[in-house]
């Protein structure tokens, strides 16, 4: 005689492997500071001209993404990834990050803004 059978519970559905939480991209706007070029590169009187190495965020994105002013954060884009700190502003409008033109590097007009 065969044993009895033991009750079967259901078995839960399999759901896709646990990922990143995506918040979505925003639209990368670069810009070039009043003081640079070459000058204000080469001469070390005029560092002080530089564009810090921050991104700047709306006050509604940097909420949803839980970053405050003054963390540092990684921009990506296309396999590029670049290490900036966030300034958060509420003047900015929602959906936007601007980078300074040589802190940008390769990264493309959408990007991806996550804390570290």
């Amino acid at each position: 005689a065969a044993p009895p059978r033991a009750s079967s519970a259901p078995i839960p559905p399999v759901g896709p492997e646990p990922q990143e939480h995506f918040l979505g991209t925003l639209r990368l706007q670069r810009y070039r500071p009043l003081f640079s070029g070459p000058a204000v590169e080469r001469v070390p009187e005029l560092q002080f001209q530089r564009p810090p190495a921050e991104i700047e965020l709306a006050w509604d994105d940097a909420q949803r993404r839980q970053i405050a002013d003054g963390d540092v954060v990684d921009v990506r884009s296309n396999g590029t990834s670049v290490a900036l700190r966030a300034r958060v502003s509420r003047a900015r409008p929602a959906g936007t990050a601007r980078v300074a033109e040589e802190h940008a590097g390769e990264l493309h007009r959408d990007v991806e803004v996550v804390k570290q």
